[in-house]
């Protein structure tokens, strides 16, 4: 997501993929998907830097999580980091790109609900 003209100039950064100044958020949510603990810190900031960081913000405000999950763009050092904090990170690989695409159901002409 491209940052507001109004964001602190040093928040952000070149995304280098992109091209473009960006941000990067960084969230761990419980299972229901309420936030735990969030960080945003420039595109330059890599992922490992940023979840090491977020997993301090979580031990010191939620000390009872004995388990997280991240994803595939995290490193092993997280798991490192995470055992030091007392928890036991786990590396969800990405899914893979299928290449699917949404399209809107076709309704044929002897549909009863369909006005074709």
């Amino acid at each position: 997501m491209k940052t507001s003209a109004n964001v602190v100039e040093t928040s952000q950064d070149i995304d280098a993929s992109k091209k473009i100044k960006r941000r990067k958020r960084h969230l761990i949510t419980d299972t229901l998907g309420l936030v735990l603990a969030a960080l945003i810190t420039a595109a330059n900031v890599h992922d490992t830097a940023g979840g090491k960081l977020l997993l301090d913000d979580l031990a010191a405000a939620h000390p009872g999580v004995p388990k997280a999950r991240a994803d595939g763009g995290y490193q092993t050092s997280i798991l490192n980091h995470g055992a030091g904090l007392g928890i036991n990170v786990e590396v969800v690989p990405r899914p893979a790109c299928t290449g699917l695409r949404s399209a809107a159901p076709e309704i044929s002409s002897d549909d009863p609900l369909g006005d074709g």
